[in-house]
């Protein structure tokens, strides 16, 4: 027995899940009183991201990515990720919160939201309350690794440039 904190959510409605939920309420049970009657009220919606990630290159869509973002909060920050596939085309993230945004996939590079003329600055992309924001990205493919080469029973790794030994 003991105090509980006590969290709603209801993710289909836009309501934030337990991962960014705050405690509203306490109950405390007793072996004497071992059940409560509470009331929960649901906090603020969130923000409903729908991303669009397509191959820079060949302009089809990638199916299964990842968003990641993040914000300050009092002494530090706090993070969330959402992965994404043909079946997943939606996420809640906090509202009200100025969040930096990242998108990755395996066999492209990371892409970051930024500003567009000058890349190293990042831009914050911030929802209201049930606000949905679509969102299009392109993801820029990661050069192919050479692969082995077989001989026999014998495999012939290339090199990166930067595992290379030196020369003599």
């Amino acid at each position: 027995m003991g105090t509980f904190g006590l969290v709603a959510s209801k993710i289909d409605d836009g309501y934030e899940d337990f991962e960014h939920a705050v405690p509203e309420q306490a109950v405390t049970l007793t072996p004497q009183q071992p059940l409560a009657s509470v009331i929960v009220k649901l906090g603020p919606r969130a923000g409903i991201l729908i991303p669009s990630v397509k191959d820079m290159v060949t302009g089809k869509p990638v199916p299964d990515f990842w968003v990641s973002w993040k914000f300050d909060i009092p002494n530090g920050s706090s993070t969330g990720t959402s992965g994404f596939s043909r079946w997943t085309t939606r996420t809640s993230i906090p509202a009200d919160r100025d969040l930096s945004l990242e998108v990755s996939a395996h066999g492209y590079k990371k892409w970051v939201w930024a500003d567009g003329s000058n890349p190293s600055q990042p831009l914050y992309l911030r929802l209201r309350s049930a606000e949905q924001r679509v969102i299009t990205i392109e993801l820029q493919p990661e050069a192919k690794k050479p692969r082995a080469i077989r001989l026999g029973r014998i495999y012939f790794l290339p090199y990166a440039d930067e595992d290379r030994p030196p020369r003599q």
